[in-house]
């Protein structure tokens, strides 16, 4: 086992910092390349998101009427328990179209018609009639089902548009408004929201593309009545703002109050130019989704920021595939070449630091332009590299300084006398590199036993402490030659160097225990400071 230990030991560091990076690359690009997702650490991204120093600004013009419990109870005498008559909903549509509103949109699926009040129901109809600018949702059921539906594509004019005008018209499995009026305004869009594989609501899907037939959401068939730029890429990472409810917002009942009274014949500012979006933060409606901001967001006001983003080009956009790629091998390539440059206790600190800085540049990405720089699956491969490197080093070093498992390995295979020697060198601070100097030592050709670099590489004020290497080997000429080759191949980073005599090991009283290994190597490096003044005079 000593054995097999000492020749990974003796493997050049270089090589090993450099197959461990190759390693984590190729392990990285394979994931990569099975799931483009694989490098995002959206736990980061959720912390990052919520911590940011600033957001893009909400649109003013977007407002909330929300279907509140305060409302729910108000209406409760009125109306009874939700779902109300849809009186109330028409009420509320005509009046905040006569205020001026650019669209009004419906986060309510009308699935079912209301047998208990069916002249409630056409009052909903024709107010549906009579507008110009409603949105309605559909519900998009799971496309598996789409074989067994009797719902055609081209019964959904609006929602669904042909990419090839020979593209026959697919069956989609979808719940559609029951009202024939909604679906003859042609302004509906699924209103479904697809969560990552952490359940985790982050993307939002603009269209869906089914047989050649382009399936649009709710936000997008908005964006195409007010000309909005859609983007190229289907599904894009909300831009969330800082908090759940920061859009202006107005209780369903006032609504409704204003629409019945006097009062609600004034100009109201507030829905001037505006989008209104009529959903529901009550709790007992249940229309919550987990995002990043938090687990319990209102529907509405995710589909909210969802046009905000869509309506002001503030989406996040991810780097591609190929980016992420080149991403991913570039911060590996930087990673091995300052880790050549670096002082062993600099590296300790690399561990924490460099995971740090990439972790920064992905916050600081949020907050400048509309590209999050994902740097995550870097961070994690840096904290894993620096990790590693730190290890195998301290472990590189304490495996030479075992200099008595090192000669019993080798007398267990020699019963020929061994002979020692000790070099000693000097360095500018800047060339003090241990693990340099056991590369050299291992491949010199005779057995190092112990490796003093430099007090390991800890440098005290501008100063060095010299670096003392023994060399043990059973031919004395074969020690000479060894001697020379570290002394040649530290030469271009040595400033001074000393070597001392070849002696004989005494086996029964030397190297017994790691004080009396030390005593002989402070001995070495005594004898060549010594040499060095005597040589300055």
């Amino acid at each position: 086992m000593f054995a097999f230990a000492r020749k990974f030991a003796g493997f050049s560091h270089v090589h090993v910092k450099w197959a461990l990076l190759l390693l984590i690359g190729l392990i990285a690009t394979v994931q990569l390349l099975r799931d483009p997702t694989a490098s995002n650490n959206y736990a980061s991204y959720d912390q990052m998101l919520k911590q940011r120093l600033w957001t893009p600004p909400l649109d003013p013009k977007i407002v909330v009427v929300d279907i509140d419990e305060a409302s729910l109870s108000k209406l409760n005498a009125e109306f009874g328990r939700w779902p109300w008559p849809r009186e109330t909903l028409a009420g509320a549509l005509e009046w905040l179209e006569s205020k001026g509103t650019n669209a009004v949109v419906f986060d309510i699926l009308f699935s079912d018609l209301d047998a208990t009040h069916p002249s409630s129901d056409q009052a909903f109809a024709d107010a549906v009639s009579q507008s110009k600018n409603s949105f309605f949702p559909i519900l998009r059921l799971n496309p598996i089902n789409d074989g067994i539906s009797q719902i055609r594509a081209d019964q959904l004019t609006g929602f669904a548009q042909a990419l090839s005008p020979s593209a026959p018209a697919p069956t989609l499995a979808v719940i559609p408004p029951v009202f024939d009026a909604v679906v003859k305004t042609q302004r509906m869009g699924y209103h479904n929201i697809y969560p990552d594989k952490d359940g985790i609501n982050r993307h939002y899907d603009l269209w869906q593309d089914k047989d050649q037939w382009r399936l649009w959401s709710l936000p997008a068939r908005m964006g195409q009545s007010f000309g909005w730029n859609p983007g190229e890429h289907a599904r894009v990472l909300i831009n969330f703002n800082s908090s759940t409810d920061n859009y202006l917002t107005v209780p369903f009942h006032e609504i409704w109050q204003l629409s019945q009274s006097r009062a609600g014949r004034n100009p109201d500012p507030r829905f001037d130019d505006s989008i209104v979006l009529i959903g529901s933060t009550a709790s007992s409606l249940f229309d919550v989704k987990a995002t990043p901001m938090t687990p319990i967001h209102p529907g509405v006001y995710v589909l909210a920021n969802t046009i905000d983003n869509l309506k002001n080009t503030n989406f996040l956009h991810e780097l591609p595939l190929q980016i992420k790629l080149f991403t991913v091998w570039v911060c590996l390539l930087l990673m091995g070449l300052a880790s050549t440059r670096m002082k062993t206790q600099v590296l300790r600190w690399s561990v924490l630091a460099i995971p740090t800085l990439l972790l920064g540049v992905s916050f600081l990405s949020l907050h400048i332009g509309h590209w999050f720089i994902d740097l995550s699956g870097s961070a994690s491969h840096a904290l894993l590299f620096f990790s590693v490197m730190n290890v195998y080093q301290n472990w590189r070093l304490n495996h030479f300084a075992d200099c008595a498992s090192m000669v019993k390995s080798f007398t267990e295979k020699n019963s020929t006398p061994l002979f020692k020697s000790f070099v000693v060198t000097s360095y500018a601070p800047e060339n003090l590199k241990p693990q340099r100097l056991i590369t050299h030592a291992a491949a010199c050709g005779s057995s190092v036993g112990v490796v003093q670099a430099g007090w390991y590489g800890e440098l005290v004020g501008e100063q060095s402490g010299p670096s003392c290497v023994l060399l043990i080997d059973e031919n004395q000429a074969k020690l000479a030659s060894a001697m020379q080759k570290l002394i040649d191949d530290e030469s271009a980073f040595a400033t001074r160097s000393y070597q001392s005599p070849i002696r004989e090991i005494q086996l029964d009283s030397e190297f017994s225990d790691s004080k009396d290994t030390h005593e002989q190597l402070w001995n070495a490096v005594a004898k060549a400071l010594t040499q060095w003044e005597n040589y300055q005079k």
